[in-house]
């Protein structure tokens, strides 16, 4: 696929960018997913009330897209270790994340922790 600025426009945005598939049609690709539209919300309160006595702010978008790194991973270890615990199914103990909603986390993380 090719990416391509629609016509007539300046600099888009992510929204604005459409990708030219196989069959040569426009089609819009979706935003790269943001903490606070996409991630966030997907965290109940009782996840975060859970949390929080353990240092981890699942809440808090400065917390979750800080690139700080630590000895298992180089960069954006707080996000990481949740995914890694959520990917886990330990995280929420009642109701593990399902395959959708890990894919949405690991596509935000490939796409640079936007916060």
């Amino acid at each position: 696929m090719t990416a391509l600025a629609p016509s007539g426009v300046g600099l888009a945005s992510d929204r604005q960018w459409a990708e030219k598939g196989d069959s040569g049609q426009m089609t819009h690709r979706p935003p790269s997913p943001s903490f606070a539209r996409d991630i966030m919300p997907m965290f109940r309160p009782d996840d975060i009330a859970c949390m929080r006595p353990m240092g981890v702010r699942l809440n808090n978008p400065d917390w979750m897209t800080d690139p700080g790194g630590d000895p298992e991973h180089p960069d954006h270890a707080n996000a990481r270790r949740v995914f890694a615990v959520l990917k886990k199914g330990s995280m929420p103990p009642d109701q593990p994340w399902s395959n959708a909603w890990l894919a949405i986390y690991d596509d935000w993380m490939a796409n640079g922790f936007a916060p």
